[in-house]
């Protein structure tokens, strides 16, 4: 159940709709594997990323990802990665909150 609710969130989030994807993040490998995937962030570094990932979490009350990693094996462009693992807790989150959160970051993004 953990791995089909991280497809589905993957799923949810790459639709080109919600205007994520090749604009602010990414996801490695592009579909889950497992019940964990890697989650790239674009952005200049992770003091920038961190600070608007707190102005979202203020404005939408969701939290995106506890720490970001580093660089990992990017792709050329300035970006830093999470490890997104679907664990108990996380597959309760409900697709409404998943979207209210990156709604917000990706507000926080484009505003900054």
């Amino acid at each position: 159940p953990r791995f089909q609710r991280l497809q589905q969130c993957v799923k949810l989030l790459s639709d080109p709709a919600m205007q994520l994807t090749d604009d602010l993040i990414r996801f490695d490998p592009p579909q889950p594997q497992s019940a964990m995937i890697h989650v790239y962030v674009k952005g200049a570094s992770k003091e920038e990323l961190e600070a608007a990932h707190e102005a979202a979490v203020k404005k939408s009350g969701v939290r995106l990802w506890n720490f970001l990693r580093g660089p990992g094996h990017s792709k050329g462009e300035p970006e830093f990665y999470f490890e997104w693992l679907m664990g108990a807790d996380n597959s309760k989150v409900s697709d409404e909150s998943l979207l209210e959160g990156w709604k917000a970051f990706r507000e926080v993004r484009l505003s900054g």
